[in-house]
């Protein structure tokens, strides 16, 4: 069960809960400013700065991942690794929530005391 702010956001077997549509790769690269345009280009394509140093999150509902290589590589980005990965536990938590990665998690809300 995924609860938020007290409110039920999902509810069922983890299995089910970790279940995604689409892929999901990370690519690590040797210009990310020039990586993300090339991606951002590419049609069912969704591209963001990664987590770590020099990687880039890239997004798609079909496997892209020869067209993604392709790209970068056609423009001259060097291309250290691509690798399919999973959502995890936070991202699942983040997807059904709408909380953006990094921030708090929740906050309390404010009460109001009556003089």
């Amino acid at each position: 069960m995924v609860l938020h702010r007290g409110q039920v956001r999902a509810a069922g077997p983890l299995s089910d809960l970790m279940r995604t549509r689409g892929f999901r790769y990370q690519v690590d690269v040797s210009d990310v400013g020039k990586a993300l345009a090339i991606l951002r280009s590419i049609a069912g394509v969704t591209a963001e700065p990664g987590t770590i140093k020099d990687s880039i999150t890239v997004t798609s509902e079909t496997d892209m991942g020869r067209t993604i290589n392709h790209a970068l590589v056609s423009a001259g980005v060097g291309v250290d690794q691509l690798m399919r990965t999973q959502r995890g536990l936070e991202d699942v938590y983040i997807e059904l929530t709408g909380v953006s990665a990094g921030s708090p998690l929740s906050e309390p809300g404010v009460t109001e005391v009556a003089p």
